[in-house]
């Protein structure tokens, strides 16, 4: 009886306080992808994704894998970069994991991610390295592709825009670019409790029927993600507009930016007029108070998986159009609500005329549900992921019950790891400390050394 390929999914990081883009859209494509794989998801630690991943009866194994922002960056001397990272510990490690339950293939995610590709390929196992964001444009670029197309057999880019310094005459003819940006199930957005969600979260807010409710939605508030231009306009719409109320979500990594923004509106007298709230998981319960969305990052993005929420909800969305950002926003008809990163005074005028036409607001809503869903929607993404697979199951060869040491249903966990939804018979219960406890939920012990803080650092700016 043929059983299913296994395959290993590496995540860069695993928040503990709010949840990234990336890896949301990790999530989304290994549910996809368990139809036809037996998978297990490898993270530095335990947080929201491997609880996620546990819900979905997906194994968990903790393993510290070194960082780095030289592919991303475009830095100089990659090469040798590489190497150093090589010979860490952690590299040993990977080798020994990969070596020891030869997975039929790897999923890699993000650029700032590549060792787990560099140990696959030594040990000949086929790697799909999924890149969520928009390598940077310096004379080191092409070195920065020619590092990911030489430690991968077919690329996932999440958008056209991270594609595309990847996108050689050599690769391309090959079929090994595939673009599969993120997409959603209808039913997590729960549309018959939009109405109820939206005046309880109003309600909690202070958000009267009469005001206009503005958000900003980011994971963690950084510079780039454009968070000052954000109060620069509230501070400007709060003056011409009374009914004009805005919503701040995000985790304020950056204390002293985060002050400068609240500075903005208290020095021109509108503090009463933003809200803030920390990260919220459950989208579904906050998109439904917004009238508006406003997504100004300042740098070419990668995809932009806000603006998607937004256009899901049937929001109007307003953004700085560059990177992966300014294809969604072309692709659903909003192009001309997508202004030149930077440019303030477009993003005003943008957000002014929404806030006094509420006929509009409703129009560009409406259009963007129908939008989003041809575009984005589960259809289109298991057409786009089909090609993958495709390719991808014709690679590897058919497992079957009598493939000596490949059922690993049956195969116990090998000591030093411990994988979550594969449960030791009952034994008599005993204390354990938090720590323990959490272990315990949520994944296993970890597997491997603790990751130094340069390398927090890289998985911060992977985000």
């Amino acid at each position: 009886m043929p059983i299913k390929p296994k395959l290993f999914a590496f995540s860069h990081i695993c928040g503990t306080s709010y949840v990234t883009g990336a890896e949301k859209a990790l999530l989304f494509l290994m549910s996809e992808l368990q139809p036809f794989f037996d998978i297990t998801l490898v993270v530095p630690n335990t947080g929201f994704m491997s609880e996620r991943a546990t819900e979905k009866g997906i194994p968990i194994i903790q393993l510290s894998i070194p960082l780095t922002d030289f592919i991303y960056l475009a830095k100089p001397d990659i090469d040798d970069e590489l190497q150093k990272l090589k010979s860490t510990e952690s590299y040993g490690w990977l080798l020994q994991l990969l070596a020891n339950d030869r997975p039929e293939a790897v999923l890699v995610n993000t650029a700032v991610h590549p060792l787990p590709a560099m140990a696959a390929k030594e040990q000949g196992i086929p790697v799909v390295w999924s890149i969520t964001e928009t390598i940077r444009k310096t004379p080191h670029t092409a070195a920065a592709a020619a590092v990911i197309n030489q430690f991968s057999d077919w690329i996932a880019g999440i958008s056209e825009t991270a594609v595309e310094p990847l996108r050689n005459d050599s690769v391309a003819a090959h079929g090994r670019v595939h673009v599969l940006p993120p997409s959603w199930y209808p039913e997590q957005l729960r549309p018959d409790e939009w109405e109820v969600n939206r005046q309880s979260r109003r309600q909690q807010l202070g958000i009267e029927a009469r005001h206009t409710l503005v958000g900003f939605i980011v994971s963690a508030i950084y510079d780039s993600k454009g968070y000052i231009p954000f109060m620069d306009m509230a501070a400007e719409l709060s003056s011409r507009h009374a009914n004009a109320m805005f919503l701040v979500v995000g985790n304020p990594v950056d204390k002293s930016l985060y002050e400068e923004g609240k500075e903005i509106v208290r020095r021109r007298g509108y503090s009463e007029r933003v809200r803030w709230v920390r990260f919220e998981e459950q989208i579904a319960t906050l998109y439904p108070a917004l009238d508006l969305l406003v997504v100004p990052s300042l740098i070419p993005e990668g995809f932009g998986l806000t603006a998607l929420e937004g256009l899901m909800f049937g929001k109007p969305v307003v953004a700085f159009g560059s990177g992966g950002l300014k294809e969604i926003m072309e692709q659903t008809g909003n192009a001309d609500n997508a202004v030149p990163a930077g440019d303030l005074a477009g993003l005003v005028e943008r957000v002014h005329r929404f806030l006094q036409n509420e006929d509009a607001r409703t129009a560009a809503g409406e259009h963007n549900r129908r939008a989003v869903e041809r575009v984005y929607g589960l259809d289109a993404y298991r057409q786009r992921l089909q090609k993958l697979l495709d390719v991808l199951l014709a690679a590897i060869p058919e497992r079957k019950d009598s493939d000596a040491g490949l059922n690993v249903i049956n195969r116990k966990p090998r000591r030093g790891r411990k994988r979550a939804g594969r449960r030791n018979k009952t034994r008599p219960s005993r204390k354990r400390s938090g720590a323990k406890r959490q272990r315990k939920r949520s994944g296993g012990r970890r597997y491997g050394a603790r990751r130094s803080r340069r390398h927090r650092k890289m998985a911060k700016r992977a985000r």
